[in-house]
């Protein structure tokens, strides 16, 4: 969930994305999802992440946070306006310190702001610096 804070409308938005091609970002009003956008992925990020496995917004930021299971990798972008519309802007993408082949399986952020991942095989939960 988007807060309402960070869009010109105040209104909070459902963000999800589409795992395999084409990688997108869908960014939905929760009371008309047939207004949503649909983002493509800057070109740095596209090529960063094979797939896209989970999604979280920070809390403070309201910068999209993307999880790749395949490439082990973290990726966060902002939303930009400009003249052309709405697009997803690069901040950075990260390689995921997870050893031993485990697969990193979901994100998401706490109220401090503090990032939360989820691997599958050893079912362990990790916190992460952001």
């Amino acid at each position: 969930m988007r807060p309402g804070r960070f869009e010109k409308d105040k209104r909070p938005r459902l963000v999800a994305v589409h795992e395999g091609k084409p990688r997108q970002v869908g960014v939905f009003p929760l009371d008309d999802f047939d207004r949503g956008e649909i983002l493509d992925l800057p070109g740095e990020i596209d090529g960063a992440l094979d797939d896209l496995s989970d999604v979280a917004v920070h809390p403070k930021s309201g910068h999209i946070f993307l999880l790749s299971d395949e490439s082990s990798a973290l990726a966060e972008v902002e939303v930009v306006t400009s003249r052309k519309g709405r697009a997803l802007a690069t901040v950075g993408v990260e390689p995921l310190p997870i050893e031993g082949g485990l697969k990193p399986e979901g994100i998401c952020f706490d109220a401090a702001g503090s990032l939360w991942l989820v691997t599958e095989e050893d079912r362990m939960l990790r916190k992460l610096k952001v």
